[in-house]
């Protein structure tokens, strides 16, 4: 996106917070009101009239033009980004699962064969 907009330094910067900050409340809004559709796509509406204002007021009038022409597809990157970033971390959170216990324990595989069945002996046994 800075690179189709030709963007400068402080407008790229201005445009990832823009972008961080309303992605964070859309995900705070998306937990929020899961089960209410409607109030959730007037959250959606709310927000990106937001950002239109505040990406009009960082970029020239080319380059918000450029944006109003292109922001259907922008949007859909965004949603397929958000998409994939959610399949990783969810992938990521299975692979390495995170200490749920105060001792800091985490699942690990199972054990099979012989360690399974018997527990190591604990101090002098019979057979020596």
């Amino acid at each position: 996106m800075a690179r189709e907009l030709r963007l400068n330094g402080f407008q790229a910067n201005r445009l990832r917070t823009i972008n961080q900050d309303k992605a964070t409340r859309l995900d705070a809004a998306e937990r929020q009101l899961a089960g209410q559709p409607t109030r959730l796509e007037q959250q959606r509406q709310t927000l990106a009239r937001e950002r239109d204002q505040e990406l009009q007021a960082v970029l020239s009038t080319d380059q918000y033009t450029d944006y109003f022409d292109a922001r259907a597809r922008y949007q859909q990157l965004d949603r397929d980004y958000a998409r994939s970033a959610s399949a990783s971390l969810l992938v990521n959170a299975v692979q390495n699962p995170a200490p749920v216990r105060d001792n800091n324990a985490v699942m690990g595989p199972a054990k099979t064969g012989k360690e399974a069945r018997r527990p190591a002996p604990l101090g002098r046994t019979l057979r020596q």
